[in-house]
């Protein structure tokens, strides 16, 4: 049995394809015709999304991303990759080779400019292989953004939360019922979203289709603004280099920065 060592850990190579058909075929009993309806057949696949650990001329172990859009909002489609298959020769196993090899395609995602990977896992592997052999797979940061934003679930509980704060504070009231405008917000690393703000409430809208009074994109994280010590300072230099752009009337933006406080609730 070789050291992990002696392993090559690469894309690929036409002459590595009948080894790894057969590897995946013993693997997990697919059938000649499936593989090759999976793989050959279609129109997505990938090649260069396939690496394979390679000893001694030998196909030992190989895995693979199928490309995918993957919608994860209503106006938000997103280029991702869905995991395929993982397989180690079991003569091979033991040699810590399914560690390189997801190393490997990660690097070949980011390459590819795919910012969400995302796969459907046995239990007992994640159990004994995901978590303790491999861990958290690295991804790029735009990944984890749109994990944690996926379906705006986190503002929507804050949405919730200022909504039920709103009902027994008169001043928390009086601030909604001031700037009562529909405001259209697009910021970087989340599908776009209308916040409906009245003396009633907020009500967000997961959708880009209603005419607001005032459109706001951030090309900064907001996180950065509104928690600025000198936030006037902050904005002025975003506005002048473009990384907060609004489109609307110029009461509308000023009525929503002196309740800066309230969007820093919201999205920070």
């Amino acid at each position: 049995m070789a050291d992990a060592g002696e392993y090559e850990i690469r894309v690929v190579a036409r002459e590595d394809r009948a080894e790894l058909m057969k590897l995946l075929s013993d693997s997990f009993k697919m059938s000649a015709e499936f593989l090759k309806w999976k793989y050959d057949l279609n129109p997505e696949f990938d090649e260069s999304l396939v690496v394979v650990a390679v000893n001694n001329g030998q196909v030992a172990g190989g895995a693979s991303w199928l490309p995918r859009r993957l919608k994860i909002a209503k106006s938000l489609s997103v280029r991702a990759a869905l995991g395929a298959d993982l397989a180690v020769h079991r003569n091979h196993r033991g040699q810590g080779l399914a560690k390189p090899l997801i190393a490997s395609e990660n690097a070949l995602l980011e390459n590819k400019n795919i910012v969400m990977s995302y796969g459907l896992i046995d239990p007992k592997l994640a159990e004994h292989v995901h978590g303790p052999l491999i861990g958290l797979a690295e991804v790029p940061t735009s990944t984890t953004v749109y994990k944690k934003y996926l379906n705006l679930s986190e503002i929507r509980d804050k949405v919730s939360e200022m909504n039920r704060v709103a009902k027994s504070k008169g001043d928390m009231k009086a601030k909604l019922a001031a700037l009562d405008m529909t405001v259209l917000f697009r910021l970087r690393g989340m599908p776009p979203f209308t916040l409906r703000i009245e003396a009633g409430g907020i009500r967000l809208e997961e959708t880009n289709s209603i005419k607001p009074d005032l459109q706001v994109e951030f090309r900064l994280t907001p996180l950065k603004l509104f928690k600025s010590k000198r936030k006037a300072l902050t904005l002025i230099k975003a506005l002048l280099t473009r990384k907060i752009r609004f489109k609307g009337r110029l009461r509308d933006a000023i009525k929503l920065y002196r309740l800066s406080e309230f969007l820093g609730i919201l999205l920070a």
